[in-house]
């Protein structure tokens, strides 16, 4: 992949990122408005990330092999830490045995609503002690 390619991959992906966490926010809100009390919480790893480039030294050398990097709140990866949860897939939706999964069955439903079937929020997939959710994919 080129410097241009992963430009525009990481641009992509960083407003993908943001515009699940505006339907995070929407979900929540018509949640709160129809009376939903119990829904579990969770959100995207937006909030406090950023999409940065670094400025080329004056010598050439770089210490990433592409300018441009997005940067997001670590999440736990230790070997003591849960491992990611996949929640939703792309082929298949799969059980929802939780109400965590259930409540985020719920929200890729919303987003299908919301959007007029423009978007569909699938394969989520996250970590569970914040429940953090990565890579929304549409």
């Amino acid at each position: 992949m080129g410097p241009d390619s992963a430009k525009g991959a990481l641009y992509a992906e960083y407003a993908l990122l943001k515009v699940a966490s505006v339907f995070k926010t929407k979900f929540d809100n018509y949640a709160e408005e129809s009376g939903v009390t119990t829904m579990p919480a969770f959100k995207f790893n937006f909030e406090g990330s950023i999409l940065g480039c670094l400025i080329a030294s004056a010598g050439g050398g770089r210490s990433l092999p592409y300018y441009h990097f997005i940067a997001t709140p670590l999440l736990p990866c230790g070997q003591y830490d849960s491992p990611v949860k996949k929640y939703t897939g792309n082929g298949e939706v799969g059980p929802a045995n939780n109400d965590m999964t259930k409540a985020i069955h719920a929200f890729a439903h919303f987003s299908a609503i919301y959007s007029q079937k423009m978007i569909v929020f699938c394969d989520l997939q996250g970590e569970l002690q914040k429940v953090t959710l990565l890579r929304p994919v549409n």
